[in-house]
């Protein structure tokens, strides 16, 4: 029986009581005629109650005999009243009330509440979402489960509905559905419904029924519940820039209307929590709401592929065609998962790129198998908001269709093809949370826009995978691996170098040698790092909290500067110089400015300062003071230009300064020793000369410079195509290096030879010759085997790359020669 009938049963029990009382009060006063009609009520009563249990229990249940037996004795005193015969009032009373309290206990004791739970899915493949909850209710022998599919439309670009779709014959055999129209929701009023559809009116490309709208179906239930089709990627509930990352999917109708939201993770819980506290704050709703609101109980998405077995899965014969040799062996299979949000965000572009990695499948279909598996939402997408990529996307997958030479799955089970895969390639998305949840390998595919296509642009990636090189030791600022250079580009790992405390990549930013340790300088960590090569042990020195704790949360050194057996440390707030002593390795540190002057903690040094004698002239960025610094007794003053520069970088010669101002149009002469402008030059970039920053950056050309034989060497901000070169004394400006570089994280002048340190590789420059070589560390299949073996062995996690610094032929290469995750150790 469902909670709302037993309590209905209890109150028709609570009202016979009632009616007993009124019942003896009125034989009482000899009022026969309102006894005997209130003994009429207590016999339609019961027989009501009986239906009801008769319903629910089936017949024969005990508590109708119980009712029956009560329905005899009430008849027999309805009888005797009627005739006129004496009867007494106390023993009646009590045989009722006796009867009575049996029929209470039976219902109370015998009856077990049943609870009834809706499934509300609207797309068969996103049924995973909600299979394993649907699975424990069905198996509850007091829950009645119901999986109900309902209808969907496609919008038109207006917002209007269009098509009307319904998937219910596409779920699992063992799934039984239930006609969305045979469900009476007024009536039955379901204890449980679950949705994973979150929107109702706010998707822009498709709508559930509007009777299934979230805020709907909110008066039909006692608990809704919201449980996303989707998993993101793990984030730290502190980042607010994670945070905001994720208000789209917190701020929707979903979470608001349901009683309760299950998402995948603690982490992911205390996320939702704090964006919702922030943004709800003004409808009366407290943290302490939320939380109690939202369950971190883990994703019925990952249930599912963990409990998939690959040698129980049904596989289509024309899948097989493709993915069997003709010697009966199989292929590695790769997923290719193309999304409406890259699709949204490269329009025209994304397509280029879709015909371009469909022939690289192809022309390598004798290694590996593709298996493409397109949004489900795709061509509604197209149709909605991109109607004029409709012909020509219709082409690519008719083309890729008929040729046969590829496996197409737009089928409802997605599952099938996640434990399929042996790698997956492809846009962000959820599904990439299933193959590392499977410990299995992501490429994340990269399309450029038009400008960095036409003008090879120098790209800025989330991950960067060449650091410093330090005496042919090289740090993964990402990733923290330390490798040996072993020439010709391949690497040999080192150490699995320590994270720092709620870091996630660019913990570091120097490394420098001493005999057989490295000194790992912190950015976002909390400690340097020393690690000995021969006892391959690692020492931590932590930083005093007190120079960055008003600092976003980091000590953040850049600038490694050798002085004597020291060498000194600048950071990028300006508050502090720190000097490493190399024979002991203690660490010391010099204020610059103390807690009375906290305006100039504001300021940022530059990549670049300039050691002349014992003193270290260190600019302030975005302004025209130096702190100059005396690296023999560790005292400074701060210094003003007369002239109202805006400096960018700096590097010298002798006690001549050269100044490059913010926006790079001008180059400065300083002589340090009288402290005065000398001379100005203009800076005219050379023809072809691209860069793209981001709007909120201030117009920033270089981030640094170095000074050779009357020539400065200027390293581009942020997204540029080249490197600049000028001839001092030259009222013009030559192309030093244009190259494929992307980000330049560090460089160094060795002599004659400039490295520069980018995201994708090294460059060396011979600065006499112009001589450019280019290492991409991890372009060869050998590097990119050391990598990945190292970083699975020592993560334990599964492994992302990105295709902008590891090519997709390698990607094909790699999986189609790898053995089993577990066999990499």
């Amino acid at each position: 029986m469902r909670k709302a009938q037993k309590q209905q049963a209890e109150d028709f029990i609570k009202i016979l009581g009632e009616a007993h009382d009124e019942i003896r009060k009125a034989i009482e006063k000899k009022n026969i005629s309102a006894a005997l009609s209130l003994l009429a009520d207590c016999q339609d009563g019961a027989i009501a109650l009986g239906n009801l249990i008769e319903a629910a229990e089936g017949e024969g249940f005990g508590t109708i005999a119980l009712l029956e037996s009560y329905c005899e004795q009430v008849y027999r005193i309805y009888g005797e009243l009627e005739k006129g015969q004496p009867i007494a009032v106390g023993k009646a009373y009590k045989n009722l009330r006796q009867m009575l309290f049996k029929i209470e206990s039976s219902v109370k004791n015998d009856i077990r509440i049943r609870t009834e739970v809706v499934f509300l899915p609207y797309k068969a493949s996103m049924w995973d979402s909600l299979e394993s909850i649907w699975k424990a209710a069905d198996e509850d022998p007091d829950c009645d489960a119901y999986v109900i599919p309902i209808p969907y439309y496609d919008k038109n670009p207006d917002g209007s509905f269009r098509e009307l779709h319904y998937e219910g014959g596409e779920y699992p055999k063992d799934v039984p559905v239930v006609w969305y129209e045979d469900y009476d929701f007024e009536t039955r009023r379901p204890d449980m419904v679950f949705i994973h559809n979150p929107y109702d009116e706010c998707n822009i490309v498709t709508s559930v029924h509007p009777f299934f709208y979230s805020k709907n179906l909110k008066k039909f239930t006692d608990k809704l519940v919201y449980v996303p089709y989707f998993i993101l990627g793990e984030i730290d509930p502190e980042d607010r820039q994670a945070l905001k990352d994720i208000e789209k999917f917190c701020l929707v109708p979903g979470v608001a209307y349901a009683d309760q939201v299950i998402v995948q993770s603690e982490d992911m819980r205390q996320a939702y929590v704090n964006v919702l506290t922030e943004f709800m704050s003004g409808q009366g709703r407290s943290r302490a709401y939320w939380e109690k609101k939202i369950l971190g109980l883990g994703s019925p998405k990952v249930d599912k592929v963990l409990g998939t077995r690959k040698e129980n899965l049904e596989i289509p014969e024309e899948w097989k065609k493709v993915i069997q040799r003709p010697d009966g062996s199989w292929k590695k299979v790769i997923f290719y998962n193309t999304t409406v949000t890259a699709l949204l965000q490269h329009s025209e572009q994304y397509l280029v790129k879709l015909r371009d990695v469909l022939r690289v499948f192809y022309e390598n279909r004798d290694e590996v198998a593709l298996l493409w598996r397109p949004h489900p939402l795709m061509e509604a997408t197209i149709e909605s908001m991109r109607p004029e990529l409709g012909a020509a996307y219709k082409e690519i997958v008719g083309a890729y269709r008929r040729d046969g030479w590829g496996v197409y799955d737009d089928s409802s089970d997605m599952d099938r093809a996640v434990c399929l895969s042996d790698g997956y390639y492809g846009d962000g998305s959820s599904v990439v949370q299933l193959f590392c949840a499977l410990n299995k390998f992501v490429l994340h595919q990269y399309i450029e826009d038009e400008m960095e296509s036409m003008n090879n642009l120098m790209r800025v990636i989330p991950r960067a995978i060449c650091g410093r090189q330090c005496d042919k030791y090289v740090l993964d600022f990402a990733d923290n691996y330390l490798y040996k250079d072993c020439g010709d580009g391949e690497l040999e790992f080192v150490s699995d170098i320590e994270r720092g405390r709620g870091c996630n990549g660019f913990e570091y930013g120097e490394i420098i040698n001493r005999k057989n340790d490295i000194i790992i300088v912190p950015n976002y960590c909390e400690f340097f790092l020393i690690y000995n090569l021969v006892e391959k042990s690692i020492r931590h020195i932590y930083v005093d909290k007190k120079l960055y704790e008003n600092n976003i949360n980091k000590p953040g050194f850049h600038k490694i500067i050798p002085y004597g057996n020291k060498i000194f440390i600048t950071k990028y707030v300006c508050n502090a110089v720190a000097c490493i002593d190399m024979n002991t390795l203690e660490i010391t540190y010099t204020n610059i400015f103390d807690d009375s002057e906290q305006e100039w903690n504001l300021f940022r040094t530059v990549g670049d300062c300039y050691g002349y004698g014992s003193l270290l002239y260190i600019p302030l960025m975005d302004t025209n003071y130096f702190i100059i610094f005396d690296m023999e007794n560790c005292t400074h003053e701060v210094k003003q230009l007369y002239e109202n520069i805006k400096i960018a970088t700096i590097c010298g010669c002798g006690d001549e300064v050269y100044i490059v101002e913010m926006n790079g149009r001008k180059l400065y002469t300083l002589n340090l020793s009288k402290w005065k402008i000398q001379d100005v030059m203009d800076i005219f970039l050379p023809d072809g000369f691209i860069q793209k920053v981001s709007s909120e950056e201030h117009d920033i050309k270089f981030i640094g410079s170095i000074y050779y034989k009357r020539q400065l060497w200027l390293m581009p901000y942020a997204r540029s195509n080249m490197i600049v070169r000028i001839e001092l004394g030259l009222r013009c400006t030559e192309c030093g290096c244009q190259h494929d570089m992307s980000q330049v994280l560090n460089y160094t002048r060795e002599g004659g030879v400039l490295w520069i340190y980018t995201d994708k590789g090294a460059i060396k420059i011979d600065m006499d010759t112009l001589e450019v070589v280019f290492t991409d560390y991890f372009q060869s299949k050998s590097s990119a085997k050391t990598y990945w073996r190292h970083k699975l062995h020592y993560t334990g996690t599964a492994i992302e790359m990105n295709e902008l610094w590891f090519p997709l032929e390698n990607y094909i290469e790699y999986i189609a020669g790898h053995e089993q995750v577990k066999d990499m150790g």
